[in-house]
Order: structure tokens, then C-alpha cells, then sequence
């Protein structure tokens, strides 16, 4: 699986920083009369340039950096989810359409239980009855049981993060096509769990990747090098803008 040549760069709009933004001042105070009165103007942010990154099947892959240098954009250019800020392209990009992905944020839906968010991508595959049951299973695994009639307001944000993850696993081992090599793209997956939680997912993570039907490929962004170290046989560390790999180390 590659990407090649990839371009990506954000629109922003100049008032989004109005308030806060030390250097949208100053790139105000250098415009040029035209464009200091178009204030509807809007200017990029360039985050890759012509950026290549190949994986193995079957890898696990920790990518990490500073905040700011692509992580989380790059995990989008690969899957195709993106914001319509974000513009991009690439010359080649043989990652496969199927993907699960846990967000950065955990995107519950309000109005539905823990339950029923997990069970949600399930529902073409088996119905909803056995959606749930397997769903179930899931939310077990990752310490939810007792949660599971639970609404997301009604819990934690680490709680709230594990259903995530709960429904990025159960999608991945039950709708992949066949043919296909299950992809799993994670964003900040322990983010927000005490340490024996943490590493109560990590187990959970390693096993599920050990056992699964067949090879999965997984990618997954962090701030810790020692989540890196724990999980991960291949660790990524991006720098710069444009972003740039600073560091490639297989384990």
C-alpha cells in the first residue's frame, strides 16, 4: 500500500483568525491594498508537498509529531474522509477503499445508546437484532458492558472514545469484503483513558490484530512514543510545513 506525490494544503478563511491569530495580523498588515480590501480572501495552508509514504501488508505503523505537522491529515488523504477545507491530491494512492477509522473525536450520534452507536455500521451486514448482539461483544472487549444502554451525554469522554473504538473494531472483522486487506486507520486511540484502561486497549488492539480472519494493516496516530513502542513494529516521526519524515524505524 503507497501513496505517492502527495499535495495537501488547507483553505482558511481570514476571519477564522480574527481574534486569535498573531500571524493573520501580521500577513494583514503586509497585504497589498487589494487584497486588504477583499476581506472575504481566503489564504492556504500548505501541509504536504509531494510527500510519499509506502506500508507493508499486515503492518502496524505509529505515526508521530508535534502537533500541527499533518498526523491526523494525512490519516484523512489515505482514507478519503476529509473537511471541505482541506484540498488534496496525490500521483497514486493504493490504499484500499475499505477502511475502518476511529476519529480523533468519537462522532457518537446524541440521540442513540452506546449500544446502537457501535451496532450502527453493522446494520446492512446483519440487521439490527444481530447487529446489537454482536455489537455487544465489542463494547465488552473494551470495558463498555455496563454502558452499553447508555446515551453519549451520559458518559465520559474516555467512555465515549472506547465506543468509538468498539465500533471502528466490530466494522473492521465483520464488513470487510472479501479479497480486500482490512484497513485501520486510528486517530489518538487511547487518548483520554487512565493508564490500566490504556493498557487494557492495547492488549485488546494487539490480540485482535494477532487473531483477525486475515492480515491487518493499521495506522495510528499518537503524541506517545511509548504507545508507539508498545503497539506499533514500524514508528513514523513527521516534522516540518510541508511535513516531512524525520525518522523511519521498523522494530
Amino acid at each position: 500500500m503507497k501513496i505517492t506525490n502527495l499535495n495537501a494544503e488547507y483553505i482558511v478563511k481570514p476571519n477564522a483568525f480574527a481574534n486569535s491569530s498573531t500571524a493573520a495580523n501580521n500577513a494583514s498588515q503586509n497585504s497589498t491594498k487589494a487584497n486588504t480590501n477583499n476581506a472575504a480572501s481566503n489564504f492556504t495552508i500548505k501541509i504536504f508537498e509531494n510527500f510519499s509514504l509506502e506500508i507493508a501488508d499486515g503492518s502496524t505503523v505509529a505515526i508521530l509529531g508535534a502537533s500541527g505537522t499533518g498526523k491526523s491529515t494525512l490519516l484523512s488523504c489515505i482514507s478519503g474522509v476529509t473537511s471541505g477545507n482541506l484540498k488534496y491530491t496525490s500521483e497514486e494512492n493504493t490504499f484500499p477503499e475499505f477502511c475502518a477509522v476511529d476519529f480523533q473525536k468519537s462522532l457518537l450520534l446524541p440521540h442513540l445508546s452506546i449500544l446502537e452507536n457501535a451496532a450502527l455500521p453493522l446494520y446492512d451486514m446483519y440487521g439490527k437484532k444481530t447487529a446489537h448482539k454482536v455489537a455487544a461483544v465489542y463494547l465488552e472487549k473494551v470495558g463498555l458492558s455496563q454502558k452499553k444502554e447508555s446515551l453519549p451525554s451520559e458518559c465520559s469522554g474516555g467512555e465515549c472514545g472506547r465506543a468509538a473504538l468498539a465500533r471502528a473494531f466490530a466494522f473492521l472483522e465483520n464488513c470487510c469484503p472479501d479479497g480486500e486487506v482490512p484497513l485501520l486507520l486510528l486517530d489518538e486511540p487511547f487518548k483520554s483513558q487512565d493508564n490500566e484502561t490504556k493498557e487494557s486497549l492495547i492488549k485488546y488492539f494487539l490480540e485482535l490484530k494477532k487473531g483477525a480472519r486475515k492480515p491487518v494493516t493499521a495506522i495510528f496516530v499518537t503524541h506517545s512514543p511509548d504507545e508507539a513502542e508498545r503497539a506499533a513494529d514500524r514508528i513514523i516521526t513527521l516534522e516540518g510545513r510541508p511535513a516531512g519524515i524525520k525518522s523511519d524505524v521498523s522494530r
